[in-house]
C-alpha cells in the first residue's frame, strides 16, 4: 500500500527536474509569476539564438575541413556531380545542406 508523500528516489528527481524547470523558466520565455505566460517573443529569439550557435559552428567545422568547400546561396543543379554556384563545380560527391529534414515517402501497399 502506498502512502502520500515522497517515497522513492525518482520522485525526487522528479521534483528536483521540476524545481529546476521552474528556475529557468523565465530564461525560456515563460513567466510564472501569477497566471503562467509564454513571452513568444523571448521563445523564439532563444531558439534562433540556439539554431545560430549550432549552423554557425557546424560551417566553422566545414571551412577547416580538408578537401570540403563551403559555398553559400541560391545554386543550380546541373547533374549529381556537378552543379553551379556562379560558376561550375564538378565533384565525385557534392552534398547539399537546404536546411530541410531527411525523410522517407510512405510506401504504397
Amino acid at each position: 500500500m502506498r502512502q502520500h508523500g515522497l517515497h522513492s528516489d525518482q520522485d525526487l528527481d522528479r521534483q528536483r527536474a521540476a524545481a529546476y524547470v521552474a528556475q529557468r523558466a523565465a530564461a525560456w520565455g515563460i513567466d510564472i509569476a501569477g497566471p503562467v505566460k509564454t513571452d513568444m517573443g523571448r521563445v523564439k529569439a532563444r531558439k534562433d539564438d540556439i539554431v545560430h550557435q549550432s549552423s554557425s559552428g557546424i560551417e566553422k567545422s566545414l571551412r577547416g575541413m580538408k578537401g570540403c568547400t563551403v559555398l553559400l546561396g541560391p545554386r543550380g543543379s546541373r547533374s549529381r556531380t556537378s552543379c553551379e554556384w556562379g560558376r561550375s563545380i564538378e565533384a565525385p560527391r557534392i552534398f547539399l545542406n537546404v536546411g530541410g529534414r531527411a525523410g522517407i515517402p510512405p510506401s504504397l501497399g
